[in-house]
């Protein structure tokens, strides 16, 4: 903001270089809120001093100079408003976020959905009831299954789908236990 109004005459840049470059008085926010109102004033004292200055006008009549300081009134005005806007939407969004951070926090843990074969919610009833470890024959004798090499496999692959899920822990090869 300070370059651009530096172009304008001394007199303004020197009436905004202090609010923008050294003030940040009053938190965040503030300092950007206090330069745009140096750099409206700034603007306004070099637009009065172009309108009253009729000497030595050789390029633009009188009402000229008075319609550039209207227009330039006029984006000032715009600019502030914009400038309102956005820090107010940076405010709600400051709140916003700390809101969600803090019921995010409050959530409890959702236990991730398991897949809908049968099988699952047998497996982990026979977890809640062991005390230690189990091995894939472990389970299939306790659901029943024939003891054979691919019900052994495809329990086998069922538990290793709970570890994924984060539902089971294996402890060692082969042996898988809930996880706590």
């Amino acid at each position: 903001m300070v370059d651009a109004v530096r172009g304008l005459g001394r007199k303004s840049a020197v009436v905004c270089s202090g609010a923008t470059e050294g003030g940040d008085e009053g938190g965040p926010g503030s300092a950007s809120l206090v330069g745009a109102e140096a750099v409206s004033r700034s603007v306004r004292v070099r637009c009065d001093e172009l309108a009253g200055d009729r000497e030595g006008d050789r390029a633009e009549p009188a009402y000229g100079r008075q319609a550039q300081a209207n227009d330039l009134r006029t984006q000032i005005g715009e600019l502030q408003t914009r400038l309102r806007e956005a820090e107010s939407h940076l405010e709600h969004l400051a709140i916003t976020r700390k809101t969600v951070t803090g019921l995010a926090d409050r959530l409890p843990d959702v236990p991730p959905d398991l897949p809908e074969h049968p099988d699952y919610p047998r497996i982990l009833a026979v977890f809640n009831e062991a005390t230690g470890p189990l091995r894939a024959k472990d389970i299939c004798e306790a659901l029943d299954h024939n003891l054979l090499p691919k019900n052994i496999e495809g329990t086998r692959a069922k538990l290793k789908r709970l570890v994924k899920l984060g539902i089971l822990t294996e402890v060692d090869t082969a042996s898988f236990a809930k996880k706590q």
